[in-house]
């Protein structure tokens, strides 16, 4: 299946940021036609080796750039503006 596999290749993407180092953990939604697959990979708590699981609540700072990106592409997808567009128009 498409998402199955996509969604595998965003895992093992986000385990290479961890493995880096440069994330904790992470956990994904993929929601298509549908179906939702959950994906938890890294660590809540690095010291204590407690996993990021479904239900993990995640400290946010700031959430104006996801809801401007998320309004961005909705208008994109109505057709209001292409990516390719000058940012004048």
């Amino acid at each position: 299946m498409m998402l199955s596999t996509q969604h595998d290749e965003i895992e093992k993407t986000l385990e290479t940021f961890i493995e880096a180092g440069k994330l904790a953990g992470v956990g994904t939604l993929v929601w298509r036609r549908g179906r939702q697959r959950i994906r938890c990979v890294g660590w809540r708590d690095r010291e204590a080796r407690l996993p990021v699981e479904a239900d993990t609540i995640f400290r946010i700072a700031s959430m104006t750039k996801p809801i401007t990106s998320v309004a961005a592409l909705m208008l994109m997808e109505e057709g209001h503006f292409a990516l390719d567009e000058p940012i004048t128009r």
